[in-house]
């Protein structure tokens, strides 16, 4: 293992002398509002703001479906097993219970 430089490893970026050179010129101070030279392409660009939300807390679990589900809900209605009517369940049965 010896004998094997860091740096072979690492990106050029990240190096001491890419650091140094991005940063030798001089950055001179941006004017005033009123001195920018704005084109007048960019002017005339309307910046909408982003569509949408973005809600507070986690959002729900909910997995993709494929495409022969997403369309296809099932519906089956509510028997009662006191009665067996459909319609309601057995706490809200109002009917008296069938004999077997």
């Amino acid at each position: 293992m010896s004998g094997l430089d860091v740096y072979d490893y690492c990106s050029t970026y990240y190096r001491k002398e890419t650091m140094i050179s991005a940063y030798k010129e001089n950055v001179y101070p941006v004017g005033s509002k009123e001195n920018w030279e704005v084109p007048d392409s960019v002017k005339a660009l309307i910046v909408y703001p982003p569509e949408g939300r973005i809600r507070v807390g986690r959002p729900k679990k909910n997995r993709c479906k494929p495409h022969w589900e997403r369309n296809a809900i099932t519906f089956k209605p509510i028997k009662c097993n006191k009665c067996h009517q459909t319609g309601h369940n057995r706490r809200t049965c109002r009917n008296p219970m069938k004999n077997k």
